[in-house]
């Protein structure tokens, strides 16, 4: 499992590029097989992450019940920062993206 910290901007590639559209698919589907093991608040925050286009911040997770304490350290902090950083994980990614 790699590890990503929400406090770091990652940028995706454009969404209008096979690569973009690649990588979100990749990401929603590793996101699917690890989602029975995610709780409703770390699913909702996942969920946001893909709605905001860092799908790609999923492709390389494991399925459920593996490295679950790696995937629920990496979901608390991003629900912290989306309680934390006016506006949200959306207004952080928007202005990563600036």
């Amino acid at each position: 499992l790699r590890t990503y910290h929400c406090d770091t901007p990652h940028k995706a590639p454009a969404a209008t590029s096979p690569a973009a559209s690649s990588s979100a698919s990749a990401g929603a589907e590793a996101l699917e097989a690890a989602r029975p093991g995610l709780s409703s608040r770390h699913a909702a925050v996942a969920e946001l992450l893909l709605e905001c286009g860092q799908a790609h911040l999923f492709v390389s997770w494991p399925p459920a019940g593996e490295a679950e304490p790696d995937k629920a350290r990496f979901l608390e902090q991003c629900h912290g920062l989306d309680q934390r950083y006016p506006g949200g994980l959306r207004a952080y990614v928007a202005n990563a993206r600036r």
